[in-house]
């Protein structure tokens, strides 16, 4: 049977979801339920609203229609809305008042009614919103477990990979360097792999070294390349880069990596890729923007390469960001031979 896989998100949370094919999102609330396991009580006193990310936008919308079929791949988020029944004005004891007394005796109930209504939501949104924030400053108090600062962490839960690439053109002031350098990144990246069928004693990564179109090429090049660019005293681990993973639940893939630096999650299975920083996903990535992509993660947020990986991202600040290589440097040496094939 065919199926329909979506990235959903729900407070802290994001999981992959799959259902059958032309299914709507009352379906897909049914499901919502289930894999992010929420209690009875919580499904009863509320409803579930879903958000779809629009890339022209560049902001989730509402979705209006749950009767809406769910699209392949889209972006999702799914928001809790306490439901507000209307309440019932008391009556008791009001006859025999006089009519004017009556008028303004269900005024009074009528505003008390509405005034606790929008007290409780407000309260309810207000806790919301404190627990989330309390959350938030759990998970950066403590220096040891977290690679940002605050700050920044800030920055980095409110941005998605087109807003990181952007501001890499705009600190390089080249405004066009992203559409630029996947345009070389799809030239280059057959060569790679052909460079790395050459030298098959350096074959480090679990992934075939076949592709049958472009944006297979692009991720099996993205693979292979730090066994070609290896540091000259420790071996570099190709999984800090670029790790591959089985399991459709990514969190429980990025909690058992557990890296801050960032790196590119490949869900195997379904070819979908998350750059993942500070065990946080950002986003996903088309394979034509990887290199770029990664570079401006580092760049951007202004964090150490990860240990016996410097000659991969040396060739990555020559490839993305146009430094010139050393006269004698093994990057300069790579470029040689892959132009050469």
């Amino acid at each position: 049977m065919e199926t329909t896989t979506v990235l959903l998100s729900h407070s802290s949370s994001k999981k992959l979801v799959t259902i059958p094919n032309y299914e709507d999102y009352e379906y897909l609330e049914q499901e919502f339920w289930k894999v992010f396991k929420i209690d009875q009580q919580t499904q009863q006193e509320n409803k579930v609203l879903f958000q779809c990310y629009n890339k022209e936008w560049e902001e989730f919308v509402d979705i209006e229609d749950k009767k809406d079929t769910v699209k392949h791949m889209d972006k999702l988020k799914a928001i809790l809305v306490p439901f507000q029944p209307a309440k019932r004005v008391d009556t008791t004891g009001l006859e025999g008042c006089q009519e004017t007394s009556d008028s303004t005796t269900l005024l009074q109930d009528s505003t008390t009614s509405l005034l606790q209504d929008s007290t409780t939501s407000l309260l309810q949104d207000l806790q919301e919103t404190s627990d989330s924030l309390l959350q938030d400053l759990q998970e950066t108090s403590d220096s040891t477990t977290s690679l940002l600062q605050d700050s920044t962490t800030s920055l980095l839960q409110d941005s998605t990979t087109q807003d990181l690439m952007r501001e890499l053109e705009r600190i390089t002031g080249k405004l066009n360097a992203r559409e630029e350098v996947a345009l070389e990144w799809q030239a280059i990246a057959p060569r790679i792999i052909d460079q790395a069928k050459r030298e098959t004693s350096r074959k480090t990564v679990e992934l075939s070294l076949t592709h049958s179109n472009t944006e297979e090429a692009e991720i099996t090049a993205m693979a292979v390349l730090p066994a070609l660019l290896p540091d000259p005293r420790t071996k570099c681990d190709p999984s800090k880069i670029l790790h591959i993973t089985q399991n459709v639940d990514v969190e429980e893939a990025i909690a058992a990596k557990s890296q801050l630096e960032p790196y590119l999650l490949l869900v195997q299975e379904d070819h979908i890729i998350f750059l993942v920083i500070d065990n946080k996903i950002l986003d996903q990535i088309q394979p034509r923007d990887l290199p770029f992509c990664l570079m401006a993660a580092y760049y951007v947020f202004n964090i150490q390469y990860p240990k016996a990986c410097h000659m991969f991202y040396s060739f990555l600040e020559v490839f993305v960001l146009k430094m010139e290589p050393g006269k004698a440097s093994t990057i300069k040496h790579f470029l040689a031979r892959l132009k050469a094939l």
